[in-house]
């Protein structure tokens, strides 16, 4: 709200203008940086954009990276989850399998941290698939 002045005498009205037209021509200028900033920022907006798109195509062009190729020695380590994973079953469930000598038991890596070696799990499963293929082929037999 602005405040109203008081004019005692004729003699306060020019001192009034020039403090009007000063005014005036501050707030000129004050709209005129916010004019110029505005168009800098529309312009930092726009390269921040352009720069974003080529970060998307350099990103979309780099290939999807290859899993993990397993140690050059064959002696990768893994932990419980990725076993379980990999077999295709649950955690309790291979730990019953263990605990029955249906799966290799794992290797004790800490007071906490047990894992099994890659190449193990890779036997096992592939023993697995050829007891598949063997009953399959007796079930096959026996069909006939």
């Amino acid at each position: 709200m602005m405040a109203r002045t008081r004019i005692d005498s004729r003699d306060d009205i020019p001192a009034l203008m020039r403090e009007l037209a000063d005014l005036q021509g501050r707030a000129i200028e004050i709209n005129s940086r916010i004019a110029r900033e505005t168009q800098t920022l529309a312009d930092t907006e726009q390269r921040m954009i352009a720069a974003l798109a080529k970060i998307a195509q350099a990103i979309a062009a780099v290939p999807a990276t290859a899993p993990a190729a397993p140690s050059e020695s064959g002696l990768r380590i893994l932990r419980t989850a990725e076993v379980a994973r990999r077999i295709g079953l649950s955690k309790s469930s291979l730990w019953r399998m263990v605990r029955d000598g249906k799966f290799p038991r794992p290797t004790q890596l800490s007071a906490h941290a047990v894992g099994w070696l890659e190449s193990d799990i890779e036997q096992w499963l592939n023993d697995r698939r050829a007891s598949d293929a063997r009953a399959e082929i007796r079930t096959r037999r026996r069909q006939y």
